[in-house]
This record gives C-alpha cells, structure tokens and sequence, in this order.
C-alpha cells in the first residue's frame, strides 16, 4: 500500500484483535512497536 499514493485510496479496514476486552493501543506505542507503519 505504500506505492499507492494516498489520493487513490477510498479506505483502509484494519482489524486488530485486543488480548483482554479492555486492551487498547495509543498512537505513540503503535508507532514504536511498528516503525514501518506510514499514515494516510
């Protein structure tokens, strides 16, 4: 997805499954534990 320029992207679905029902991820641990991850 990364050489699709951003303007030809319609949307995205992502689908994460939490371990425990109150498990959440912020922005900034997301970002370390996947360095290669790119916003739209």
């Amino acid at each position: 997805m990364a050489s699709i320029p951003s303007s030809n992207i319609m949307g995205v679905q992502v689908l994460w499954t939490p371990q425990k029902e109150d498990d959440s991820l912020t922005k900034q641990k997301m970002f370390k534990d996947y360095p290669m991850l790119r916003p739209f």
